[in-house]
């Protein structure tokens, strides 16, 4: 449906023309379809403006012009860009006590974390991590752990920093040898527990980094060691390791 409105610009009575105006039109077009435009509600729809000019102070000779309504400015839509999830891995050298008493363990360990696209200081983790002390009694450990935490500082930043909670799952394996006898023997135990860890990475290039880190690990149950009727040592419920590598990130 065409609706018009009128708007006069008549340098004269401009008050008694419009409705002249607008009641010409309306006889054409229909009723109620050209009202006067200063009388339009702010929410009214308007299809053309019929604009109204006189050259002369009377009136007596007009012309008609018409216009579409103007339309507001559009908005850009809003924009819906992906973040691509922040991710890293690390590898890393670890060491940390293996009994209350004897000498340190040695090993390796592989991390990874992935962050949350709409939270990327939100980070989800997952490691796996061997070690091993040798001699006459052999010790090696095998775990893995998974958990969430926070970081500070993303792949850019020139240092970073972040914090994991984990659950772990550890077996520990022990070998005894006997050299008089030759014989040797050889038992598994599993533990289970949680690990808080925190690393700084420093960025050297791109997207590589130097990573420092420390651990403290709550597993049980603890395990008592005897080899030859002597007690070698006991690996306890909580230790702590130190870590040292490298990291990817993207």
């Amino acid at each position: 449906m065409l609706s018009v409105a009128i708007a006069i610009d008549v340098p004269g009575e401009t008050g008694i023309a419009a409705p002249i105006v607008s009641a010409s039109c309306e006889a054409a077009v229909g009723a109620g379809r050209c009202p006067i435009a200063r009388n339009l509600e702010p929410s009214s729809v308007v299809a053309w403006y019929a604009v109204v000019r006189s050259d002369d102070p009377t009136g007596t000779r007009m012309k008609t012009e018409h216009a579409p309504p103007a339309r507001p400015a559009e908005l850009p839509a809003p924009s819906l860009e992906a973040h691509p999830a922040p991710w890293a891995i690390d590898l890393l050298a670890v060491t940390g006590p293996a009994l209350d008493r004897g000498p340190f363990r040695w090993g390796g360990s592989v991390r990874g974390f992935v962050g949350f696209p709409r939270a990327p200081a939100v980070i989800a983790t997952m490691s796996l991590r061997y070690a091993q002390r040798a001699g006459d009694l052999d010790l090696a450990w095998v775990s893995g752990s998974a958990g969430i935490g926070a970081r500070i500082g993303d792949g850019a930043a020139p240092l970073g920093f972040d914090l994991t909670g984990e659950l772990v799952y550890e077996r520990m394996s022990i070998t005894g040898r006997d050299d008089a006898t030759a014989r040797e023997e050889s038992t598994q135990q599993n533990r289970f527990g949680g690990r808080l860890s925190v690393h700084s990475a420093m960025r050297v290039w791109q997207s590589l980094a130097v990573v420092v880190g420390a651990d403290v690990s709550a597993l049980r149950p603890a395990v008592d060691i005897s080899f030859l009727e002597e007690r070698a040592g006991r690996e306890p419920s909580v230790a702590f390791a130190l870590a040292a590598g490298v990291r990817y990130s993207r």
